[in-house]
């Protein structure tokens, strides 16, 4: 028998024997990360272990869709190999681009399936030869250097088809995809519709307007495995508004409001920013300077004037989630009161959006908003009017908790590349990885972003669970941007002058990795508020 189909073999045996192990262990129950596996429902599995409820929202959209023809020149089209992300099956063949499988042609073994799969693989040398070395039975073995790997023992059968059914849209969009994006800071359309029509927009939206009701568990993995696929923090930015942004919709708007805002934007039809940060005012909310105020025409709307900054998707946005103050804070008896929330139309006609040009996610603008005599429909008010603070705070901890998961996928891409090369990069006669000196800072790399994923998954069943303090959601995003941000910084280092090369990538994960450790909210304030809030300090600012 071949190495090739040893390892297939192996790998055939160990995927029975991990459904043999969750089943037994009652994962299908929900007893795992999430601590339920749909919102509000209960599930079914076959004999494989796998969630068809779950299998069941997806596969309606076309979760498995080929949108390899839609990008063209960014290394699609192509087979996908088992560490690229294509299912391992037992036999001479090969899995290709979105389960087709490949038998070989006459006369051809598994060897040379596979190294004609490497020679096709459009991605980057490193990982071709990675592929080559596996099925001369060499390479590195370790389950971190595969893409999009399952070995997450924690998770239920219903969190591993999510992640499996991200996997396949977010493989036919390689590295050099969102390299190009981010050169010609160029929003990405193909991807975000691939996703958009794989049903997974509205992974946390109602199911009545076209959502999957699932929880910020089920959407932390969808995040995670989409910036850790390579596409960072411009995958997961181009979708991340869609996810927890209109929370204060689903749940404060009515019944008219939420066809009329949710539908579009869960279908991919509409696009939506989020404008609550001004320039002078920063992290301090509640001191607001944008005013809205009823038009004088009799007709109820309102009439909005100010300055935002930090919105990101201003440029291609069609709506907008704004925060504002009604009642000025004088007149009001607590400082959060009198801001109200409205979605709206982001009128270019009265509403200046200029980009800011940044350090890193390129492919996803961010940009100051001007606006004065901005007219918006009274329709268009979420909730009671001052009351926009505490809805805007009722997402406040979800956003963190995601925003933490996308940071552990922009570490665990980084630490597959670094393991990667530094298993196959020879100097001084022998592989670098052989060294203590790299090792073992990728090992503790490993263990910081495992420690981190425990509490942004803890973070987020208790969000589902209805726990409404922010320790863990805010431990949650500090401990997940440190620990990506070392796994980064770590991957540049190991790759050595090549780090420093865009065309290895790790650079831009460096860049984009700065995102969690300032956004949502600085480190610092996170600390004033677990030494405030738990452990009882007084406050420091």
């Amino acid at each position: 028998m071949s190495n090739q189909q040893d390892l297939l073999d192996i790998a055939a045996k160990a995927e029975q024997d991990l459904n043999s192990d969750r089943l037994k262990a009652g994962r299908q129950e929900g007893t795992g990360f999430g601590g339920k596996d749909t919102k509000g429902g209960s599930t079914s599995t076959d004999e494989s272990g796998i969630d068809q409820s779950v299998e069941s929202k997806f596969s309606q959209h076309g979760a498995t869709a080929d949108y390899g023809s839609h990008v063209s020149g960014a290394g699609n089209n192509r087979d996908i190999p088992p560490s690229e992300g294509g299912d391992i099956q037992k036999g001479t063949g090969r899995m290709t681009k979105a389960g087709d499988f490949d038998q070989g042609a006459p006369g051809e073994g598994p060897e040379d399936v596979s190294k004609r799969q490497a020679e096709a693989y459009g991605g980057d040398d490193s990982v071709r030869d990675n592929i080559r070395n596996q099925a001369a039975g060499e390479g590195t073995g370790g389950f971190a250097t595969e893409y999009l790997h399952n070995h997450f023992p924690d998770l239920t059968p219903s969190q591993l088809e999510i992640r499996t059914a991200i996997s396949k849209v977010c493989a036919q969009f390689g590295d050099e995809y969102w390299l190009r994006a981010d050169k010609e800071h160029r929003f990405p359309v193909e991807f975000h519709r691939a996703v958009a029509d794989a049903g997974f927009l509205g992974i946390c939206m109602p199911e009545a307007y076209g959502g999957s009701d699932m929880g910020i568990a089920e959407a932390s993995i969808m995040l995670q495995t989409i910036a850790e696929s390579g596409a960072a923090y411009a995958g997961a930015s181009a979708v991340h508004m869609n996810i927890f942004g209109l929370e204060p919709v689903r749940k404060f708007g009515t019944d008219e409001q939420k066809e009329r805002m949710l539908t579009p934007l869960i279908a991919g039809r509409e696009r939506a920013c989020f404008g609550v940060t001004e320039p002078n005012t920063g992290l301090d909310t509640l001191k607001l300077q944008s005013r809205a105020v009823r038009c004088e025409d009799g007709s109820g709307d309102y009439e909005l004037s100010g300055r935002k900054i930090w919105i990101s998707t201003a440029q291609v946005a069609e709506k907008i989630l704004i925060l504002v103050r009604t009642t000025p804070l004088e007149e009001v008896k607590k400082a959060s009161h009198g801001l109200s929330l409205f979605y709206t139309d982001l009128k270019r006609d009265v509403v200046e959006v200029r980009e800011i040009e940044k350090m890193g996610r390129a492919a996803v603008d961010s940009n100051m908003l001007f606006f004065d005599g901005w007219r918006v429909p009274k329709e268009d008010l979420i909730g009671e009017e001052g009351n926009g603070f505490k809805m805007i705070m009722h997402g406040m901890n979800a956003e963190r908790v995601l925003i933490a998961a996308e940071a552990l996928g922009i570490g665990y891409a980084a630490l597959r590349r670094a393991a990667m090369y530094a298993g196959e990069r020879t100097v001084f006669g022998r592989k670098i990885g052989q060294n203590q000196a790299i090792q073992h800072p990728l090992a503790d790399s490993w263990m910081q972003l495992e420690s981190a994923r425990l509490v942004v998954y803890l973070a987020a069943k208790l969000y589902d669970d209805g726990h409404e303090s922010g320790e863990y959601a805010n431990a949650a995003k500090y401990l997940a941007a440190e620990a990506a941000f070392r796994a980064c910084e770590r991957a540049v280092m190991v790759h050595g002058g090549m780090g420093y090369a865009k065309e290895y990538h790790v650079e831009r994960y460096l860049r984009e990795s700065m995102i969690p450790r300032i956004a949502p909210v600085s480190r610092e304030m996170i600390c004033n508020y677990i030494g405030e809030k738990v452990l009882g300090l007084p406050r420091s600012y």
